[in-house]
C-alpha cells in the first residue's frame, strides 16, 4: 500500500484544516484530528503510522536485520481507494517502481539494492601456476558445491534476485525518488558484500558532520564504510592539483573542540588517472558545481592533522585546510548531480484546483 509523508488535517471539534507532515504527528493530533489524502481532489481517509522499527529476513543472506520504518500515512484499510487523478501517491509511486526494478523488496515495501558500482580498475594480480595435485583437490571440492547447489536449487529458485545498482547513476536516481521524504532513506537497504548498510547511512552531504565521523572513524582504527559524497568542487584552477590529481571542494569553517581555533573542513577529491581527473574538470569548466560520488572509502589522516595544527600554530600554514579524503578510480563513481529541492512543512496558498468527478466524502472543511 501506497506511504504518504504529508496529509490534510481536519480539526475534529473546530473544522479548522492544515496540511501536516507524517513525522510532526504526536498524542495530541491523534486525539483531535482525521487525516485524509492531502490532494484536494481525493482527500480519502488516512491513518497514521509512527516511526519504528521493524525487523526483515534478507532471502539472500537468510539474517535478520532491523531497518528504521518513517512516520507515514496510509489508505484506512477496507476504506475508498485513492481518486485516480490523485497526485499525492505520484512520489512514492516513483519510488517503488524504482525499487521493483533494481531492489529486491520486503514487507512494508522496503528495499534491498545490491552495491555493485566498480571502484577500482587495476588487473587481478599475477598468481602462479596451481600444482595438478592443488587443482584436483580444487576440483573435488567444486564437484561438492555444484551437488549441494542441485540438490537445495528448488529452495532458491523463487528468490528474487536484484538487479542492483552499477553506477553512481542509479544511485542519485535513487536518492531522487526518496527525495520526497527523507526518512524513508532510513529504511533503503543496499548490500555491499557481506554488510548491510542503509542509503542513510553512507549518504554524505554535510562536510563537517563527515569530518567528525571520518576523525572519530580513524581515532578509534574502525575498519572504512563506503561513502556516498555530494560534492562541491571548488572552480578555481588554482585549487586543482595536475601534479596530484586532486580537486579541492568548498570549504566549510568549523572552531576546534577548545572553541579557540579556526579551521575549515573540505573534501579532497583523488582522481585515479589522468583520464578521470581530466574529465571531471572538463565539466567543471563546463559549469558544474554539484556532483554525487561514490568512493569505496574515505580517510581523515591523524598525522596530516598534527602537521597542520602545528603549521598553524607557529604561523607557518599557508590556509587552515582540513581534509576528508576522497578517491575515484572509475567513470561509474561520480556524476553531475543536484539533491531535489527540500520539502516545504508549510502548504503555501495556491490558485483553486478544479477537482472532476470528485466523489462525496464523509467530511467538509
Amino acid at each position: 500500500m501506497v506511504q504518504i509523508a504529508t496529509a490534510w488535517a481536519v480539526h475534529r471539534a473546530t473544522g479548522e484544516a492544515q496540511e501536516i507532515d507524517a513525522s510532526a504527528v504526536d498524542k495530541a493530533s491523534v486525539a483531535d484530528y482525521d487525516w485524509f489524502c492531502p490532494d484536494e481532489c481525493c482527500r480519502v481517509p488516512l491513518t497514521h503510522y509512527n516511526e519504528h522499527l521493524q525487523t526483515f529476513r534478507d532471502p539472500e543472506s537468510e539474517r535478520s536485520f532491523r531497518i528504521n520504518v518513517a512516520a507515514h500515512f496510509q489508505r484506512k484499510m477496507k476504506g475508498p481507494a485513492h481518486a485516480d487523478a490523485c497526485t499525492a501517491v505520484d512520489d512514492y509511486t516513483k519510488y517503488q517502481l524504482f525499487g521493483r526494478e533494481h531492489g529486491v523488496s520486503h514487507q512494508n515495501g522496503v528495499f534491498v539494492f545490491n552495491l555493485n558500482i566498480p571502484t577500482d580498475h587495476k588487473p587481478a594480480p599475477i598468481r602462479e601456476k596451481k600444482s595438478v595435485l592443488t587443482r584436483k583437490f580444487q576440483q573435488r571440492a567444486m564437484d561438492k558445491v555444484a551437488v549441494e547447489a542441485a540438490e537445495s536449487v528448488s529452495s532458491v529458485s523463487s528468490i528474487p534476485k536484484s538487479k542492483g545498482l552499477k553506477d553512481v547513476k542509479n544511485i542519485a536516481r535513487l536518492l531522487d525518488v526518496s527525495g520526497f521524504n527523507e526518512k524513508y532513506r532510513k529504511s533503503i537497504m543496499l548490500r555491499d558484500g557481506a554488510r548491510t548498510l542503509t542509503l542513510a547511512d553512507i549518504y554524505k552531504d554535510d562536510p563537517i558532520a563527515f569530518y567528525r565521523e571520518e576523525h572519530k572513524r580513524a581515532k578509534r582504527n574502525e575498519p572504512p564504510m563506503p561513502v556516498l559524497v555530494h560534492f562541491k568542487p571548488i572552480a578555481i584552477g588554482k585549487y586543482h592539483s595536475n601534479g596530484h590529481r586532486t580537486i579541492q571542494g568548498a570549504a566549510v569553517p568549523i572552531k576546534a573542540t577548545n572553541g579557540k581555533a579556526k579551521y575549515s573542513v573540505s573534501i579532497l577529491l583523488h582522481c585515479g588517472d589522468d583520464e578521470i581527473y581530466e574529465a571531471v574538470k572538463k565539466d567543471i569548466r563546463a559549469g558544474g558545481r554539484t556532483f554525487l560520488l561514490y568512493a569505496s572509502k574515505a580517510e581523515v589522516s591523524l598525522l596530516e592533522l598534527a602537521y597542520k595544527k602545528t603549521d598553524i600554530s607557529l604561523g607557518r600554514a599557508k590556509d587552515n585546510a582540513l581534509f576528508v579524503h576522497v578517491r575515484i578510480d572509475r567513470p561509474e563513481q561520480i556524476v553531475q548531480w543536484s539533491p531535489p529541492d527540500p520539502q516545504l512543512s508549510l502548504k503555501l496558498d495556491t490558485p483553486y484546483k478544479k477537482c472532476e468527478a470528485l466523489p462525496q466524502r464523509a467530511f467538509t472543511k
